[in-house]
Protein backbone atom coordinates (compact mmCIF):
# COMPACT_ATOMS: atom_id res chain seq x y z
CA UNK A 1 0.00 0.00 0.00
CA UNK A 2 1.54 3.35 -0.82
CA UNK A 3 0.67 6.64 -2.97
CA UNK A 4 3.24 9.30 -4.66
CA UNK A 5 3.02 12.30 -3.52
CA UNK A 6 4.41 15.15 -5.49
CA UNK A 7 5.75 18.52 -4.22
CA UNK A 8 5.18 21.30 -6.38
CA UNK A 9 5.77 25.25 -5.85
CA UNK A 10 4.22 28.20 -6.90
CA UNK A 11 4.74 31.80 -6.96
CA UNK A 12 2.85 34.86 -7.24
CA UNK A 13 -0.06 33.11 -8.39
CA UNK A 14 1.45 31.90 -11.83
CA UNK A 15 -0.04 28.44 -12.86
CA UNK A 16 2.81 27.18 -13.98
CA UNK A 17 5.24 25.64 -10.96
CA UNK A 18 8.73 27.13 -10.32
CA UNK A 19 11.94 24.81 -9.45
CA UNK A 20 12.49 23.81 -6.00
CA UNK A 21 14.98 24.92 -4.00
CA UNK A 22 16.70 20.75 -4.18
CA UNK A 23 18.98 21.36 -0.93
CA UNK A 24 16.22 22.94 0.91
CA UNK A 25 14.05 19.73 -0.05
CA UNK A 26 17.27 17.12 0.71
CA UNK A 27 17.76 19.21 4.32
CA UNK A 28 13.70 18.09 5.05
CA UNK A 29 13.54 14.82 3.14
CA UNK A 30 16.93 13.09 3.85
CA UNK A 31 16.38 12.24 7.57
CA UNK A 32 13.21 10.15 6.48
CA UNK A 33 14.27 9.02 3.57
CA UNK A 34 14.48 5.18 4.16
CA UNK A 35 14.73 4.16 0.29
CA UNK A 36 17.80 3.22 -1.75
CA UNK A 37 20.08 6.50 -1.78
CA UNK A 38 21.57 4.94 -5.75
CA UNK A 39 17.89 5.14 -6.47
CA UNK A 40 17.91 8.68 -5.57
CA UNK A 41 16.86 10.32 -9.33
CA UNK A 42 14.25 8.47 -10.89
CA UNK A 43 14.51 7.42 -15.03
CA UNK A 44 13.78 11.63 -16.21
CA UNK A 45 16.31 12.79 -13.38
CA UNK A 46 13.08 13.95 -10.95
CA UNK A 47 14.08 13.79 -7.45
CA UNK A 48 12.79 11.16 -5.52
CA UNK A 49 12.90 10.02 -1.64
CA UNK A 50 11.14 7.09 0.06
CA UNK A 51 9.45 8.50 3.61
CA UNK A 52 8.22 6.46 6.17
CA UNK A 53 5.60 8.29 8.45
Amino acid sequence: MGYSPSVYKFAAGADVPVPLDLELVRAVLEPHDVGDHRLRFDPDGDLQFWIRP
